[in-house]
């Protein structure tokens, strides 16, 4: 037999897999609903069966068990093509039905009551049904009754409805204020930053301007002083750098782009764009990393630290090498960088990433430097899932390394 099914089928499925009903535990509200019905008809089967086309859900039962439901010739699918009551007084009598598993297996019906559940929208998204073995007939008051417990369960879908909607609202909510929280944490170390390491070379470079418009400073002096704040600049230009592109991909993690990069070729460009830098002190940048190396990860999270880790060797090393290695193990790559310059000591490894107490050691040029950079540099090795390792030796050099995916087919 070939099962027809409703005709609006495209709006009524929407619909019932909308409610979430499918596969769900059972639940008390719907369970009463079938008492009630079995006790009012006087019957000992009754069961909310959902149909969608495919597969029955038996969401509530009395008597019954889900393998005994049957896909051909069932009752269920056939009730919901009315809009009443579909009463078989006797199963026995009728063709279309008197193969359906639950006629010719335990628990062996004869009789059959289903009423349509009809959504407000006149969809129909299965049956509220009584049985029996024998067959029997309702009264009218019964089946009044059925209808009005069938409503409720559509009442009950309602309510269902709007909870997830409430609930869908909820964590909308939720991750509008955590968004909230995160562009607040973002801006407070913003301020407190500008605060605390731009405010002090701006101010520096104010005074020496205003003693020279009062006439008490010498020229010789005065140069002095003017290479001082040059240097105090340009260590405020590198901060204001890193807290613009960090405050940016930040605010727009939610849509980092991962892909797969040319370790070699992104390497190549940020040691071009600070070779000058580099020459300046005298020092030798070497890329070691193979050619061919590709890795999966956010390209601009990834020049951040590059830019960072670099900046830093530069910063102290002078007449040096500054070289980036990598290795690959499994299915990572380990990216280090590399310098034969100062180095630190036990108590500057401590504090590297320290936000309350940062180190903010001068170059081998008297550069000044925040030690932002290392500590945001963390930050977004740890979005992408890696960590900044550092060895490091007083007099010898630094080495700090992390780690990222290599590149598959499959990315």
């Amino acid at each position: 037999m070939v099962v027809i099914v409703p005709e609006n089928e495209s709006s009524r499925l929407p619909q019932l897999y909308q409610i979430s009903v499918f596969d769900s535990q059972p639940e008390e509200a719907f369970d009463e609903i079938v008492e009630v019905a079995s006790r009012i008809c006087n019957l000992p089967f009754s069961s909310i069966v959902l149909v969608d086309g495919e597969k029955l859900w038996l969401k509530a039962k009395k008597g019954i068990i889900e393998d005994q439901l049957g896909q051909q010739n069932n009752f269920f699918e056939q009730t919901i093509l009315g809009n009443e009551v579909l009463e078989i007084i006797d199963i026995q009598l009728d063709e279309r039905f008197i193969q359906n598993s639950l006629v010719i297996n335990p628990p062996y019906i004869r009789f059959y009551a289903g009423v349509p559940l009809i959504t407000n929208s006149g969809d129909k998204l299965g049956t509220l049904s009584v049985m029996d073995i024998a067959p029997r007939k309702l009264t009218e008051d019964q089946i009044f009754a059925l209808g009005i417990l069938a409503k409720q369960v559509i009442r009950l879908f309602d309510i269902r409805l709007h909870n997830q909607e409430i609930k869908a609202q909820n964590t909308i909510v939720e991750s509008q204020k955590k968004h909230l929280e995160e562009l607040s944490e973002i801006q407070n170390k913003i301020i407190s930053i500008v605060a605390h390491d731009v405010r002090s070379p701006v101010a520096s470079l104010k005074k020496v301007l205003e003693l020279k418009k009062e006439g008490a400073i010498s020229l010789e002096k005065m140069d002095d002083f003017l290479a001082m704040v040059a240097k105090q600049m340009d260590g405020t230009i590198n901060l204001l750098t890193n807290l613009v592109d960090w405050g940016s991909i930040l605010l727009n993690k939610s849509s980092a782009k991962f892909s797969n990069l040319n370790l070699y070729e992104l390497v190549t460009t940020k040691l071009k764009n600070l070779e000058v830098a580099s020459l300046v002190k005298h020092n030798q940048l070497v890329n070691n990393i193979p050619r061919n190396c590709k890795v999966f990860t956010d390209e601009n999270m990834l020049k951040f630290i590059l830019r960072n880790l670099i900046n830093n060797a530069i910063k102290f090393t002078e007449g040096g090498i500054i070289s980036i290695n990598s290795s690959i193990e499994l299915n990572k790559v380990s990216i280090m960088v590399s310098d034969t310059g100062v180095g630190m000591n036990d108590d500057v490894k401590k504090s590297l990433f320290n936000t309350d107490r940062r180190s903010t050691r001068k170059g081998t040029n008297k550069e000044e430097g925040s030690g932002l950079g290392l500590i945001l540099a963390k930050e977004f090795a740890e979005i992408l899932g890696s960590q900044l390792l550092v060895s490091s030796e007083f007099g010898k050099g630094t080495s700090i390394s992390f780690e990222l995916p290599i590149t598959t087919e499959s990315n």
